[in-house]
């Protein structure tokens, strides 16, 4: 399963970009995320790993699998058999202005596809309001 979605920012590049990879930060704009727990060490690199602290539920263990500063940033997650990947797409479109494309997969054991489908089918507006906080605390 998969879906994309894009939201404006109206900050620079820099800006947008360090706040979506700052790990720690999430709780701020991602709902329904508590807090979370770093393994290992606290610098945004590939391979650095975390678990989110939910308000309900498991709690997936993160890793960064692409980072290439002010272009990409991507994760992964895994719980209960899912694994749920995030790439997101920085793109300059003025001097302080900035397009996030979202890019999620979903993937589920056969006996959960019904909740896989669940999740993608709410998925897009739930990552489009979170980045929209996300976008509203850069004003």
């Amino acid at each position: 399963m998969h879906f994309s979605v894009v939201v404006p920012f109206t900050r620079s590049l820099d800006d947008v970009y360090a706040l979506l990879s700052d790990v720690e930060r999430r709780p701020e704009w991602q709902g329904g995320l508590r807090a979370v727990e770093l393994v290992g060490d606290p610098e945004p690199a590939v391979g650095q790993r975390w678990y989110d602290v939910l308000a309900f539920g498991p709690r997936p263990l993160m890793e960064v699998t692409e980072l290439e500063h002010g272009k990409v940033w991507a994760e992964v997650g895994e719980w209960l058999g899912f694994v749920a990947g995030l790439r997101l797409e920085f793109a300059p479109t003025g001097a302080r202005e900035t397009v996030v494309r979202a890019n999620v997969t979903i993937a589920a054991p056969t006996w959960r596809h019904p909740v896989g489908w669940g999740m993608a089918a709410v998925g897009p507006e739930v990552v489009r309001r979170d980045l929209r906080t996300a976008a509203s605390l850069l004003h």
